[in-house]
């Protein structure tokens, strides 16, 4: 079984499948006298679409926080405040799509993927009673920032991560709507090192997570984290 987050929301039924499309970004050149040739490039960003049951009556295979049923319109209100959610500055931002593998009680793995809600489709159909199905499309987020180019008299160049004269990082406050993804990406410039952060944490974090049904990986608002930099 498998557990299915936008961010702390849990959805009371796991899509049955995930459609995930990773864009092609190579382009072919014609070169005179040599023919095609094919100019490799990183993958582009990565699209997840899928379906989601959204029950209007309470079933014994659908899983809620606390086990309090919530109706399919509470979600379909969810799902639309992700697609406008905005941070203090107005500015929109994405969100953390969650999905933790579980095997007798064991997590297995989780997949943790910053990314924005491209679209929704809501559907009714007298098929599927009361019940609402809506098709959703994802899109990987990756965060972005300026760099500094330092060019020295030799002529060599190189290149700063981190704006000159900002102060490494060693405690993060958690804040509303925060998670591990982002917060990495805001105090190392990386998504991926969201485990770093977790795994100095640890002790804290899975306290916080010991009696209920969120990831692991999940942070609570208040949190201060420790920061480690090696």
């Amino acid at each position: 079984m498998y557990d299915f987050y936008f961010d702390k929301t849990l959805f009371p039924v796991a899509p049955s499948k995930l459609q995930i499309k990773i864009s092609n970004q190579n382009k072919t050149i014609n070169l005179i006298n040599e023919g095609e040739i094919n100019a490799l490039k990183r993958p582009g960003l990565t699209e997840i679409t899928f379906a989601l049951l959204l029950p209007s009556v309470p079933y014994p295979f659908a899983k809620y926080r606390r086990d309090r049923f919530t109706p399919a319109s509470k979600y379909i209100e969810t799902i639309n405040d992700f697609k406008t959610r905005t941070d203090k500055d107005g500015k929109l931002i994405p969100f953390q799509l969650i999905i933790s593998r579980w095997l007798q009680n064991k997590e297995l793995f989780s997949t943790n993927l910053t990314v924005s809600l491209q679209d929704y489709k809501i559907n009714e159909d007298s098929k599927n009673g009361y019940d609402v199905n809506v098709d959703v499309t994802l899109k990987q987020y990756k965060y972005y920032a300026t760099k500094i180019i330092n060019f020295e008299a030799d002529g060599t160049a190189s290149i700063d991560e981190q704006r000159q004269g900002a102060p490494k990082i060693t405690s993060y406050t958690v804040g509303e709507g925060d998670h591990l993804w982002a917060i990495a990406a805001k105090v190392y410039g990386v998504g991926e090192r969201y485990v770093e952060i977790y795994e100095a944490n640890k002790s804290m974090i899975d306290e916080a997570n010991a009696n209920n049904d969120l990831s692991k990986y999940t942070v609570h608002k208040g949190m201060v984290l420790n920061i480690t930099h090696g």
